[in-house]
């Protein structure tokens, strides 16, 4: 018998097939699991939609070179109140400093599924 996977479980998945077609470059792959208003936010703060950054993804404009993987937050696994202002301060602080310091992307993605009632 075939076990249930969670929506948990469909979510990780999903994740790591994106980052799998973007360290392949893979464009079309991203297209299909990005829906039309997918935005990406950059560390700079510009917002490109999604089919432009497929563009530079295509011309090798925008290319991605890891596949490592340190850890998947899934927001409600630790309820937001756990956290305070200091706390996530810290906690970003680091993260963006180990970003910097290693050159790896830093990607925060929400997932919306497209049978919610």
């Amino acid at each position: 018998m075939a076990t249930a996977i969670t929506a948990e479980q469909q979510l990780i998945a999903a994740y790591r097939q994106m980052y799998r077609f973007m360290v392949a470059a893979n464009a079309r792959g991203l297209k299909g699991l990005l829906t039309d208003d997918f935005v990406l936010v950059h560390i700079t703060g510009y917002t490109q939609p999604r089919d432009e950054w497929l563009a530079h993804i295509d011309s090798g404009r925008m290319r991605y070179f890891a596949e490592d993987e340190d850890a998947i937050y899934l927001r409600g696994e630790l309820p937001d109140v756990a956290v305070d202002e200091a706390e996530l301060d810290r906690v970003l602080g680091t993260l963006y400093a180990a970003v910097e310091a290693n050159f790896r992307p830093l990607l925060r993605l929400a997932f919306a599924s497209r049978f919610a009632r």
